[in-house]
């Protein structure tokens, strides 16, 4: 069986009331551990991480750091 990279991932908070869709090794994860109050989901296309997030109710942000324009 192949391993598998996230390239994209959700960081899901209900407490803070968002969800952001970062690059995977993005600097604004790595600035906490990758811990928090949420919990973090990887998606192997930015496509698939859009489709998730779209059926959760809360406010979606792309990361202004690491998702720059469509083509990231």
């Amino acid at each position: 069986m192949g391993t598998w990279t996230a390239n994209y991932v959700i960081y899901e908070n209900h407490v803070n009331k968002h969800i952001g869709i970062h690059k995977n090794g993005c600097s604004q994860i790595e600035k906490n551990g990758g811990t928090g109050i949420g919990k973090y989901i990887g998606f192997a296309s930015k496509n698939d991480a859009y489709e998730y997030a779209k059926n959760i109710d809360l406010p979606k942000n792309f990361c202004k750091f690491c998702i720059k324009n469509d083509k990231d």
